[in-house]
């Protein structure tokens, strides 16, 4: 392999490295709240519809979950 390969591939590599923590630094910052904050992606919000948990909505001034449609995170992948 001569020097002006191995230059070319070096470049490549610093290349394709800089494109990957480009993206994962977006990825960070658009998820700041989840990733290095005390927020979650889970709608916990929905379960506040359902006794025994609907008395406790206005203690956390939840009138109507953001979008009810998307219950089964919370009611089935949270519990596994």
């Amino acid at each position: 392999m001569s020097i002006i390969g191995s230059s070319v591939r070096t470049q490549g590599l610093r290349r394709d490295l800089a494109i990957v923590l480009l993206f994962f630094a977006l990825s960070i910052l658009f998820f700041w709240p989840v990733t290095l904050g005390g927020k979650t992606l889970l709608p916990a919000d929905n379960v506040l519809v359902w006794d025994p948990w609907q008395s406790y909505a206005a203690q956390f001034g939840i009138t109507t979950p953001h979008n009810s449609l998307v219950s089964d995170l919370y009611l089935e992948n949270y519990v596994w």
